[in-house]
């Protein structure tokens, strides 16, 4: 018996350490194309628009070539280019650099073998950006989460000056987010990312509608009608 049950522990005991060596993977249950839905059943827990930086038009502020990057409100931004060198540029750009979205962070040049802007922050469900190229513009991007490529089609961004916003929803939470530029020239291409918003998502839950609930009701008058006329006739 005693055997037995310390079998029962030692399995148990591994399966422990199995699941803390391979925490759950955020599943991506939706992107979003368009704010107002990713808005849909978000609560944002905090919103990143780089204006706290005080950057006047046409400048731009420390260049972070370090780990440590840049930390606004709790949420921590590193540039990282593909050879492990660290690039990440707070500018307030103007004329055809400009998406009209104000102070942006741009990230370090593009690289086949990936070059992107890794932002940490608080455990959420939820995040959403807005995003943007230049040199040229209308590149595209792809994005990880926790270190995993959420797949599916890479992200375009659009045409000057116009900047494209993408949202996502999760069953888990996540605390890392990679914003990969896919696409575009070695020597000139930069992302740009914006308005970032961080929170938790709830699945809204669909209220029956009213001729269901009618159908619902008459169904159960029916059976309770049959029953009754079938105790009178007995």
């Amino acid at each position: 018996m005693s055997l037995l049950r310390g079998r029962f522990i030692s399995a148990g005991s591994a399966l422990a350490l199995l699941l803390l060596g391979n925490p759950a993977q955020a599943t991506v249950l939706a992107t979003h194309n368009t704010l107002a839905e990713w808005q849909t059943g978000t609560t944002v827990n905090g919103t990143i628009d780089f204006s706290s930086l005080g950057l006047a038009p046409g400048t731009w502020s420390t260049l972070y070539m370090n780990v440590t990057g840049l930390t606004i409100s709790g949420v921590n931004f590193v540039g990282i280019d593909a050879i492990g060198g660290y690039y990440l540029l707070p500018i307030n750009p103007t004329g055809a650099q400009s998406f009209g979205t104000g102070t942006v962070l741009r990230g370090p040049v593009y690289q086949p073998s990936g070059s992107y802007i890794r932002v940490t922050l608080p455990a959420s469900t939820a995040f959403a950006v807005d995003l943007a190229t230049l040199g040229p513009d209308s590149q595209s991007f792809r994005v990880w989460l926790d270190g995993v490529d959420i797949g599916g089609p890479a992200i375009s961004s659009n045409a000057w000056p116009n900047p494209r916003f993408w949202g996502v929803h999760t069953d888990t939470p996540f605390t890392q987010v990679r914003i990969v530029l896919n696409s575009g020239n070695s020597t000139t291409t930069q992302s740009q990312i914006d308005n970032i918003r961080y929170g938790t998502y709830q699945a809204v839950q669909e209220t029956p509608e009213i001729t269901s609930m009618l159908y619902m009701g008459c169904g159960i008058a029916l059976l309770w009608l049959t029953r009754r006329r079938r105790l009178a006739r007995a």
